[in-house]
């Protein structure tokens, strides 16, 4: 796997890593705090689009429903960056 980074220290997206994950037939669990002033939820979404993956699913309401099957975007309310410490 080749990363293009930016300034040299990190890979510039993230996208690669998920297409070899996916090819690889894992399952990705994606999550986006609605408050997240770095990655920003939009900018998830535009992330996900650009996989070019099959919707299977529209966006709905999600109360801990069983069989998620991934990748699946979740928006977890009223969590910033670093989703897990603000909504555990």
């Amino acid at each position: 796997m080749r990363f293009i980074t930016a300034g040299g220290d990190s890979p510039s997206s993230v996208l690669p890593v998920f297409r070899e994950l996916i090819s690889a037939g894992y399952r990705i669990w994606v999550f986006s705090g609605d408050t997240d002033s770095v990655v920003p939820l939009t900018s998830t979404r535009n992330s996900m689009k650009a996989l070019h993956l099959e919707t299977l699913k529209e966006w709905s309401a999600w109360w801990m429903e069983p069989g998620l099957q991934g990748p699946d975007l979740l928006t977890v309310r009223g969590a910033g960056h670093e989703v897990p410490l603000y909504r555990p």
